[in-house]
């Protein structure tokens, strides 16, 4: 919590000094994203020693959502340098279905999922190599919440668990490439990056926090061109995200490794 509360207090201060920048720099800009999405969870197991009951287990899940992203851009520096902050909200749409494997027994529930993130970046030019290259360094502050219910085992409905939530605050550093080819007309960013803490905790396991132990990382690609009938502020936006987490054994419970990927189309408007 404290951790969180720092990067909170970051992400804070950034803004005010980004908002004392203003004045002395270019035009700030804003944008908003609104974009349908496909998403696929799972998660994995091997059999682990003291849970042959509960391992072997893989599960998966897949779904469609909306995303809506907010930010403010500003050029600083003669745009040599550029400052973004903004936030998103991620959510499915309806109840989808889960299926695990779970020490030979088979298990279905169903799922809702929403995820929130609020970062700041700063971008750099790469002007010894071409002005329309920009490398950056971001943080992110991000909150997932699954929500389980309607648990079935071996076809049975199980009254033992009414509904599990579980939730996932993390915080990211990423490195990212972003580049535009001349007058802006298609724009490319690739990112990459790494917890500097994760804590994951599950109503059904009170009192367990867990951290990913292994591997944890993920990868962001976006893409947006112009729309020409509509307007150079106008764009059309594609994405995609890998995620991958978990992998914690504690003594009574564990949290498996797990992966999420996300699929995106939909508009970017820019004022």
């Amino acid at each position: 919590m404290k951790h969180l509360l720092s990067t909170r207090s970051v992400l804070a201060g950034t803004l005010l000094y980004a908002m004392t920048m203003i004045p002395s720099a270019h035009a700030a800009s804003f944008a908003m994203d609104i974009a349908p999405l496909l998403w696929r969870y799972q998660e994995q197991m091997p059999l682990i020693t003291g849970f042959s009951m509960a391992t072997p287990l893989s599960s998966s899940v897949s779904g469609s959502g909306w995303l809506a992203r907010g930010s403010v851009h500003i050029p600083l520096a003669g745009e040599r340098m550029q400052l973004l902050l903004g936030g998103e909200w991620l959510t499915s749409i309806g109840h989808h279905q889960e299926l695990w494997h779970t020490g030979g027994n088979i298990q279905q529930n169903q799922l809702t999922v929403t995820q929130r993130q609020w970062f700041a970046e700063a971008r750099l030019q790469l002007s010894e190599i071409s002005p329309l290259l920009y490398v950056g360094l971001s943080a992110a502050m991000q909150q997932d919440r699954q929500t389980r219910s309607r648990f079935y085992v071996n076809g049975a409905l199980s009254a033992a668990v009414g509904s599990a939530v579980e939730t996932i605050d993390s915080t990211w550093l990423d490195l990212s490439l972003n580049g535009t080819t001349p007058a802006t007309a298609f724009r490319l960013r690739l990112a990459a990056g790494v917890p500097l803490r994760d804590r994951m905790q599950n109503t059904v396991v009170s009192g367990a926090v867990f951290h990913s132990q292994q591997q944890a990382w993920r990868l962001r690609v976006e893409a947006d061109y112009p729309l020409p009938v509509v307007g150079g502020n106008t764009r059309l936006s594609a994405f995609y995200r890998f995620r991958q987490l978990g992998n914690d054994v504690q003594t009574s419970s564990l949290w498996p490794k797990n992966r999420w990927q996300v699929y995106g189309l939909g508009i970017h408007q820019q004022w």
